[in-house]
């Protein structure tokens, strides 16, 4: 994933405001828990942006599939449980009081049955009572094709250009959710020449309707806030009773 990227992601990602969408994440944390919040779980942590400015509240423990990542969150997160694990089938032997995984992660799962496993599993981890955070990527109705993102960051005396496209499993139009290939592609510009680096990143692009099917298969009950963090909409997941078996086809 970024593994190829992960020494400059910061710098690539600094537009985000991570001090205001970790503050709003922290509020709803408290505003949908029932009972005390003390341990949380960060589902695809990355380089730990998002909770560094919540380990004051929490006691943070946190996953991600990319080890180059982790090695970058833990220089930020000292004091943090962080471990590579896969969210589609990790088992962490206990349960946490709030989940986050925020900012598309949840996409990664690539299909919407990988989505409704990756809900079982963050259900399984949330005690009863507690609530999980998920922010969703682009919808299938938010997509634009052909549409070319650039970003410019400067990084350890370097300036890295990255440009990003997207391409579909599926033919326009679409009606139901598909697999995409996320393309990275990075200029890296130092001072004795310029380097380049290419990431694919397989992802789910799917409906709002769909994400909720998704999460909610386990048994959760799905609330949806449509600002979110940093408006892209965000589901607030809150856990009362024990694990469904799924009962709708989420495919």
């Amino acid at each position: 994933m970024f593994t190829k990227s992960a020494a400059f992601y910061d710098a690539i990602y600094s537009f985000k405001d991570y001090v205001t969408e970790s503050a709003t994440a922290h509020h709803l944390i408290q505003t949908h828990v029932q009972g005390t919040a003390q341990h949380l779980l960060d589902v695809g942590c990355g380089t730990g942006a998002h909770s560094v400015h919540l380990q004051d509240q929490y006691q943070i423990t946190g996953i991600d599939l990319d080890a180059a990542i982790l090695e970058q969150a833990k220089k930020r997160l000292p004091d943090a449980t962080l471990m590579q694990a896969d969210m589609l089938n990790f088992d962490l032997g206990q349960q946490f009081d709030a989940i986050i995984c925020l900012f598309g992660v949840i996409a990664y799962a690539q299909t919407l049955d990988g989505m409704a496993q990756v809900a079982a599993q963050l259900y399984r981890h949330l005690r009863p009572g507690g609530v999980a955070l998920i922010e969703p990527f682009i919808y299938l109705d938010n997509y634009k094709p052909g549409h070319i993102g650039v970003n410019q960051a400067q990084a350890d005396g370097a300036t890295i250009v990255r440009m990003s496209h997207i391409t579909l499993d599926d033919p326009l139009p679409l009606t139901q959710a598909t697999t995409l290939s996320l393309e990275f592609h990075y200029m890296i510009g130092h001072p004795d020449g310029v380097t380049y680096e290419e990431e694919t990143h397989r992802m789910v692009l799917a409906s709002q309707a769909e994400y909720q099917q998704a999460l909610a298969s386990p048994g959760f009950h799905v609330d949806y806030d449509e600002k979110g963090l940093m408006e892209r909409g965000l589901f607030i997941c809150t856990r009362n009773g024990v694990l469904k078996t799924p009962s709708v086809d989420v495919a």
